[in-house]
């Protein structure tokens, strides 16, 4: 049986895993010549960008060995600057090209990372670049999304200016009269589908590391690519189990097929409904079901790897939110820092009695979940 949280030293080219075990890869890359990780690897400072991608490469080939067939793959990674040309390198785009050229890996999608708190750069001949972007690939059409679990809220004046319907525009009365709505028709109640950007705020550390994600950056990318439980035999997720409401009046002269996509069929994290759909139904959560017929199976938890562990903020996150989390890194000071982050440190003083035996490690992250 895993611990909650796993801790490994060692190169993401060589990973100690089974093949296909992994629910959901997240990571951040060395960015390319930005600085010196000092992680032992060398990754990031190679003579040519072209070398830099290919070592990546190998690594990539390893996460996609440990990735199981219907996981997440989620690559956070900045692009840099060639100094003598003054020209950006395009290195993010370029390693994604690499990765899905023999169709080994899937391009699913793309977000932006907003920084609203970048600090403002000096240079004359371009904009501040206040994001970075996060690439998702998997290896299947059937991966995993849990759409439901990333729902967010929508803004006051959305709520307002959707109280009211027009043929043309919403299709919901029918007669091409404005009418007024309940709050929530045709938007799923009080929550959207998450947008493509994300404006978080980069977290300050206090300890020696150059570029830790922000948990709030990570959460998303856990609860969307990772299930909450799954089979305890075969690793499958756990389906969402979802009742439907539809509220108001369809447009009389909707189509048969149109009507069909409404009906459809949703389970575990593939939407087989059309998602413009969901604007017109309300989803209310009922809890989990086994999606498998292993017999003897019981709820496990998912598996969440950071490739690129750095001081475990992925593990730590997924670990908080009901997952395993597994961080991988070269550097052996940064494992250490991660050690101290989840209080392995704290309980082996405790352990020993060089502290009270009467000092709580209760709180401590390694116990949560």
């Amino acid at each position: 049986m895993l611990p909650n949280i796993l801790i490994i030293n060692g190169n993401s080219s060589r990973l100690p895993l089974l093949d296909r075990s992994v629910h959901c890869i997240i990571c951040s890359p060395p960015y390319y010549e930005k600085r010196d990780y000092q992680s032992g690897s060398g990754l990031g400072n190679e003579e040519t960008p072209e070398e830099f991608i290919s070592n990546l490469m190998d690594i990539f080939d390893e996460a996609h060995r440990v990735l199981r067939d219907d996981g997440q793959l989620f690559i956070n990674i900045d692009d840099s600057r060639d100094g003598k040309h003054r020209v950006w390198r395009n290195i993010p785009h370029r390693l994604i090209d690499r990765m899905t050229r023999d169709y080994i890996w899937r391009f699913e999608d793309e977000f932006i990372w907003h920084k609203p708190n970048q600090i403002p750069q000096s240079q004359r001949c371009r904009f501040t670049r206040d994001y970075e972007p996060v690439f998702m690939l998997n290896k299947s059409k059937l991966a995993f999304f849990d759409w439901y679990g990333v729902l967010e809220p929508i803004k006051a004046s959305t709520v307002e200016r959707n109280r009211y319907a027009h043929k043309g525009r919403s299709g919901v009365d029918g007669y091409g009269m404005w009418r007024e709505r309940k709050p929530g028709e045709q938007t799923g109640g009080d929550l959207k589908m998450r947008r493509a950007v994300w404006s978080i705020n980069t977290s300050p550390y206090p300890g020696e590391h150059y570029a830790p994600f922000p948990e709030a950056l990570v959460e998303p990318m856990i609860r969307a690519g990772s299930p909450e439980k799954c089979c305890s035999v075969c690793g499958k997720p756990y389906a969402r189990i979802l009742e439907r409401s539809f509220d108001g009046e369809y447009n009389r002269k909707e189509s048969l097929k149109q009507r069909k996509r409404m009906e459809g069929v949703m389970t575990g994290g593939i939407d087989k409904v059309t998602l413009g759909a969901t604007q017109s139904v309300s989803w209310k959560f009922k809890g989990w079901r086994q999606d498998c017929d292993c017999p003897g199976s019981t709820p496990a938890r998912s598996l969440v790897l950071d490739i690129f562990g750095g001081v475990g903020t992925t593990a730590m996150t997924a670990q908080r939110l009901g997952r395993i989390g597994i961080s991988v890194d070269t550097g052996f000071q940064y494992c250490q820092q991660t050690r101290s982050r989840i209080g392995l440190d704290a309980l082996d003083q405790w352990e020993t009695g060089i502290i009270d035996d009467d000092s709580d490690v209760s709180d401590l992250p390694l116990f949560g979940g």
